[in-house]
């Protein structure tokens, strides 16, 4: 979801995606929750994991969650930011994670 980043220039990079969530049976889920989890990081920090040779500490990443709609139609937006100096000494490569999003009524 990321575009490629380049560790020369070392922008600030943020990527955005939708998910369309609908809760069943029928109800008001004003205050449902969300989680999510990273394969290579944790709960508080994602982690890409990659690299050629394998960067050690990969690059680790931020989410956030918008929630729009309401009743049981929801629209989630996950938001992940990758500060610039986070990968400025990553090795060149593919990086990835399996990022893990829960949501409870």
């Amino acid at each position: 979801v990321f575009p490629q980043l380049d560790p020369v220039t070392a922008p600030n990079v943020t990527s955005a995606i939708q998910l369309n969530v609908r809760c069943q049976p029928a109800g008001d889920f004003a205050i449902a929750q969300w989680t999510w989890s990273s394969a290579n990081g944790g709960t508080s920090t994602g982690r890409l994991a990659g690299g050629t040779p394998p960067y050690a500490p990969g690059i680790p990443y931020s989410v956030g969650i918008a929630v729009a709609g309401s009743g049981p139609n929801r629209t989630l937006t996950p938001t992940l930011q990758i500060p610039g100096t986070d990968y400025t000494n990553a090795s060149a490569g593919s990086y990835s994670d399996v990022l893990t999003l829960m949501v409870t009524p």
